[in-house]
């Protein structure tokens, strides 16, 4: 009868054992996988030296934007500018011919 138990006990730990080197197999492929998709997304998020990865090219595209910006701004100044010369020429040459007063 002893022999029996030992014998049950031995045959569930086996079986304890089996089960645990089959989850420690299915954790490392899950580890690998983990460790795969981490690695993609470092590559997309910071790229290599041949391809600029994403955060690269969100700044390329602020700095760009921010260069638009100015030149707009110089334009608008410019034509602002060339707006209040032609209506202060147009008030001059008014005035000296005499238009503005009867």
């Amino acid at each position: 009868m002893p022999n029996e138990n030992l014998h049950s006990i031995e045959l569930v730990l086996r079986e304890i054992q089996i089960t645990l080197k089959n989850q420690d197999a299915r954790l490392a492929e899950h580890m690998d996988a983990a460790k795969n998709r981490e690695a993609k997304f470092d590559l997309l998020m910071n790229g290599t030296a041949e391809s600029p990865g994403i955060l690269t090219r969100l700044d390329r595209t602020e700095q760009t934007l921010k260069s638009y910006s100015r030149l707009l701004w110089i334009v608008i100044g410019a034509v602002v500018t060339q707006v209040v010369v032609g209506v202060s020429a147009g008030i001059v040459i008014v005035a000296k011919v005499g238009l503005l007063h009867p």
